[in-house]
């Protein structure tokens, strides 16, 4: 039996923020062991696989494809596909055609193919059996025959016309789920897949006293920069609230994006504003480590969003 209280309070803030479809690699668990268990099982479905479709092309499912193509496809070692949704190129429609392009030439370099300008579905298709005498074992020199679950991936054109290929591994790498199972619908927005609804100094529709921060909210998409920002102001802003003052609009300006694309550690690409920027510059201060050169500093709180990066940690 569930059991129900009420709880009153003077000021509410909603920042529940999402989570992912289809069980998304690389995300949290609800441990650290289950999330180390969900890594490793990635790494090992990836060895095992010759044939692998990222389905998704955005930012991650770019980086992670480019990420596969060094290790596997420009060797001719495994297969590798990405997968867009409605896109002819990969990457959102906000992103600059020529950053885009310059993304799907990259992943060519590197053996990704690319398919855009379908909706993809995904089945599991009937276990077969590998070829013996390879080494098909995690434990090495184990010959025995291996059965492996393959996927097949049905490609849906915008005029309905359909493809079918069968892969190995199929990874998802699209699907943020706002986190507003609990909000009455008249706050939900349901034309940007549920988000709660937001006004431009961060409250709710309605409630003077109810505010929305970071992925649960409509305002901007759900990127940790983002409600980083925001929740920056809205601390900012509530010595007024509190006060029974006025409050700054939080602003921010919807079309320009900011984005450093890795495309493996050998080159990037990225965007700020309407500036495409050097590849040379993402691949200098990112693509080379993706961040892991700072992680004990961010681990100790050093560095972080709105933090300096410091040249000694």
């Amino acid at each position: 039996m569930t059991e129900m209280r009420s709880i009153v309070y003077h000021t509410l803030v909603v920042a529940t923020g999402s989570r992912y479809r289809n069980n998304m690699p690389w995300k949290e668990a609800e441990t650290t062991a289950q999330t180390l268990a969900n890594v490793a099982k990635l790494r090992g479905e990836i060895e095992k696989a010759r044939s692998i479709v990222v389905a998704g092309a955005g930012l991650t499912g770019v980086e992670f494809a480019a990420e596969l193509g060094l290790a596997y496809g420009k060797s001719g070692r495994k297969k590798i596909t990405l997968v867009g949704t409605e896109e002819d190129l990969p990457l959102t429609p906000q992103v600059k055609t020529s950053v885009r392009e310059t993304a799907r030439r990259q992943l060519a370099k590197l053996g990704v193919s690319y398919v855009g300008g379908v909706k993809a579905t995904t089945r599991p298709a009937p276990p077969v059996a590998a070829a013996a005498g390879g080494d098909n074992s995690m434990n090495g020199g184990d010959k025995k025959m291996a059965v492996a679950q393959a996927q097949t991936v049905t490609l849906t054109k915008s005029n309905g016309e359909t493809r079918t290929m069968t892969a190995d591994l199929v990874v998802p790498a699209y699907g943020v789920i706002p986190n507003t199972f609990f909000v009455p619908d008249r706050l939900r927005n349901d034309t940007t897949g549920g988000h709660m609804r937001q006004l431009p100094d961060l409250r709710t529709p309605g409630y003077d006293n109810v505010f929305v921060l970071g992925d649960v909210g409509d305002l901007q998409p759900a990127r940790a920069a983002h409600a980083d920002a925001q929740v920056r102001h809205l601390i900012k802003q509530f010595t007024a609230y509190f006060a029974g003052r006025p409050m700054k609009p939080y602003v921010f300006d919807a079309n320009r994006l900011q984005m450093a694309l890795s495309l493996s550690r050998d080159y990037g690409t990225g965007q700020a504003g309407s500036w495409q920027i050097w590849g040379y510059l993402v691949w200098y201060l990112k693509s080379r480590h993706l961040g892991t050169d700072q992680a004990a500093a961010y681990a100790r709180g050093k560095v972080g969003l709105g933090r300096p990066w410091p040249n000694n940690y």
